[in-house]
């Protein structure tokens, strides 16, 4: 019989401070914004398309790190 002895798992330290800590009060008290989209209630059809495909062409789309561009990712580059 062999006996194995398990212990207590390795605690990671994570960077950075901790997200619910008490703020001293040298430092400036940021409030969470939350931003408000520019959109006009208008009643013309085409312009509402417009606003959408606008909104839409906003997204930040993911690009590669190696050559900087859309449509792959580094673990998948076609140039290896």
């Amino acid at each position: 019989m062999v006996s194995m002895h398990i212990g207590d798992p390795l605690r990671v330290t994570h960077k950075g401070r901790q997200p619910n800590r008490y703020r001293s009060c040298g430092e400036p008290q940021k409030k969470k914004v939350k931003h408000i989209q520019n959109i006009i209630n208008i009643t013309n059809k085409n312009y509402e398309k417009e606003v959408v495909i606008n909104q839409i062409s906003n997204k930040k789309e993911r690009h590669c790190k190696k050559c900087n561009q859309v449509g792959h990712y580094t673990s998948r580059y076609p140039n290896n």
